[in-house]
């Protein structure tokens, strides 16, 4: 009952097609008209951190600072294009917390490759590699707090194949996983993969209703018990409300039938997001997704969410950009194998920043964090405060 009236809930406030990373793939939307030159970001910042082991009831507050180099490269045009970036950065604690490392190392690369073999067919594939600490509620694959380190890899290939002016289909096949360092939490690592169908319909040079098919397998390393299979079956609309904004939302049904003793489960599904952008000025993102979710609490086999989110970066004046992220999840926690009752965690996110562009490829930056877990299990519950200071130069 509980998880009809949280889909209920979702329905109400959303408005996505899936390609697959994490949160991200909800209606995801390439823009390829731009082309982004070789350039290279260093990037140095001091910050505070009020909770650094997100503990419920031991907080260890520390200055940190961090330094990293990001690199970006586009090239070609709307028939064949990549875009490739990377990312690396270390942060450097002043007062760890006790059992905490005192440097940590963080790594990100992205790999976005499309193909039009003919006007009718199309084929992009995309990847991303993440080794890092922070939970990042845009992605949504970790858990909702800092770790040690972490490995989350993504990739998904698609082809897509125009059979009539009105008629489309787009196949594919993601590959998931995630791996922790941590031993508490490597009861949770994980590959999935999926295999799509969707069939896509102009109704108007606006408006397209899809109906989609998924197959997924989910192979968990040191938790058989928590292995599953799903089909999920999904019907939605994808629309353009003007050049500058579309959305797009799936509803539907998530058959999940797990290898252990769980046995199967009907889940209502639903994901959705609206996408907003006017040139380099403004970048609107919000999503939803409701469904069953990869449990990451010990001793719960399964797991089931709403999340949604709100991202937003705006230019202010010629020199003057900010930027503003929200985010909220509520888990639910079932199926404990040692009859533990069933828990929940409600998780709020909040970001905020300004850069201010100094001299043409010398910018100052400041940000402030916070994040809030409000749980059934106690020491589950912290507050996260988070402030820094920075600068970058770009080549």
């Amino acid at each position: 009952m509980k998880k009809i009236a949280i889909a209920t809930l979702a329905l109400g406030l959303s408005v996505s097609a899936s390609k697959g990373q994490g949160l991200l793939s909800i209606g995801a939307n390439r823009d390829y008209e731009e082309k982004i030159p070789f350039s290279v970001t260093l990037a140095s910042s001091v910050g505070w951190d009020s909770n650094m082991n997100t503990s419920s009831f031991d907080e260890t507050e520390s200055g940190y600072w961090q330094n990293g180099v990001s690199l970006v490269y586009s090239a070609g045009d709307k028939r064949n294009h990549l875009n490739v970036g990377a990312h690396y950065s270390n942060i450097w604690y002043f007062d760890p917390a006790p059992n905490s490392e005192e440097f940590y190392n963080n790594a990100r690369l992205n790999l976005d490759y499309v193909t039009q073999i003919s006007p009718r067919l199309t084929i992009s594939d995309s990847f991303y590699l993440a080794y890092e600490t922070e939970p990042d509620f845009l992605v949504g694959a970790s858990i909702n707090r800092r770790t040690n380190q972490y490995l989350y890899g993504y990739n998904n290939l698609s082809v897509s194949y125009l059979w009539t002016p009105r008629f489309s289909t787009v196949s594919g096949y993601t590959l998931t996983g995630i791996w922790y360092e941590e031993d508490v939490n490597q009861n949770m690592d994980h590959l999935s993969h999926i295999l799509s169908q969707q069939f896509r319909y102009a109704i108007s040079r606006l408006t397209t209703a899809t109906a989609d098919y998924r197959f997924q397998i989910a192979d968990y390393d040191d938790n058989p018990e928590a292995d599953y299979t799903s089909h999920y079956l999904l019907a939605g609309v994808d629309h353009s409300f003007s050049p500058l904004l579309a959305g797009s939302l799936r509803v539907g049904a998530q058959f999940r039938n797990y290898d252990g003793s769980l046995g199967d489960d009907v889940l209502p599904y639903l994901e959705g997001a609206l996408n907003y952008r006017a040139g380099k000025n403004t970048t609107l993102r919000w999503y939803h997704y409701l469904g069953g979710d990869d449990s990451d609490m010990a001793g719960f086999q399964s797991g089931y969410s709403y999340k949604t989110g709100l991202s937003v970066q705006h230019q202010l004046t010629e020199r003057l950009s900010g930027n503003v992220a929200l985010h909220y999840l509520h888990q639910t926690f079932e199926d404990s194998p040692v009859d533990l009752p069933d828990q929940t965690d409600n998780t709020f996110a909040g970001s905020a920043g300004l850069d201010y562009r100094l001299w043409r490829n010398i910018g100052l930056n400041a940000t402030y964090s916070y994040t809030n877990t409000d749980s059934d299990n106690f020491y589950r519950e912290y507050e996260r405060h988070r402030l820094s200071l920075g600068l970058t130069a770009t080549f």
